[in-house]
C-alpha cells in the first residue's frame, strides 16, 4: 500500500497535487507494509500521472532501506560455570540475536571478568595473522560465539584433582547504531 500525503497537520491520502504542493515540500510517501525491519532494503513501485499536454505514467520506485532501531536480545547475559577443563562458549551458553543487523556487526563486551579462567577467540584479531588462543580478551561479536570461536580456559588446571571450579562472567552486548541489548 502506498500512501501519498498533502503535509496539512493532518495525514490523509490524496490523489492530486500540483508541482508547487512538492516545491513547497508538502508530499510525503508513506511505506505501510513493513520492511523498514531487517538487514536488506525492500523495494515499493506505484505509478504517477504527470498531467501537462499529455497524461504521461510514470512508474516511482522506491527503494525502502531498513531502520536498525531495534536492540540486540541477549538470553544469558551472566553465565555461571563449573569446569574442569576448557569448554565452548557458544549456543547455549552465550544466545544473541538481532533482527535487523548482522551478527558480526553486534559487539558484546564483558563486563565481569571469570576469576578462575579467562576467555579467549581462536581467531586471530582483525588485521592479524595471529591467534589470539589463550589471551583474554574483553570484547566479542555475536558471530565469533555462533562461529564457536569463543573459549573459557581455566587458569588453574586443577592440580590435585580438586573440585571443578565455579566461575561466572557477564557481558552486555550492542549494535552498531547503539542499540543497548534487551536481557530475556
Amino acid at each position: 500500500l502506498v500512501r501519498i500525503d498533502r503535509s496539512t497537520g493532518n495525514q490523509e491520502d490524496i490523489f492530486r497535487f500540483t508541482q508547487n504542493d512538492v516545491d513547497q515540500e508538502m508530499i510525503f510517501y508513506f511505506h505501510e507494509e513493513g520492511g523498514e525491519v531487517g538487514k536488506s532494503f525492500v523495494t515499493d513501485t506505484f505509478e504517477l500521472i504527470v498531467q501537462n499536454i499529455k497524461n504521461v505514467p510514470i512508474i516511482v520506485v522506491v527503494d525502502i532501506q531498513p531502520v536498525d532501531n531495534t536492540a540486540p536480545v541477549v538470553k544469558n547475559p551472566s553465565i555461571a560455570l563449573t569446569v574442569k577443563e576448557s569448554i565452548p562458549m557458544q549456543l547455549p551458553l552465550i544466545d544473541i540475536s538481532d533482527e535487523d543487523t548482522i551478527l558480526s556487526e553486534v559487539f558484546c563486551n564483558i563486563i565481569q571478568q571469570p576469576k578462575h579462567g579467562i576467555i579467549d577467540n581462536t581467531s586471530p584479531a582483525p588485521g592479524s595473522e595471529i591467534s589470539r588462543e589463550g589471551k583474554r580478551i574483553f570484547q566479542f561479536t555475536a558471530m565469533d560465539s555462533k562461529n564457536g570461536l569463543l573459549r573459557y580456559n581455566p587458569l588453574d588446571l586443577h592440580t590435585n584433582d580438586k573440585e571443578p571450579l565455579r566461575d561466572s562472567l557477564q557481558y552486555s552486548c550492542q549494535d552498531k547504531a547503539g542499540n543497548e541489548a534487551v536481557n530475556s
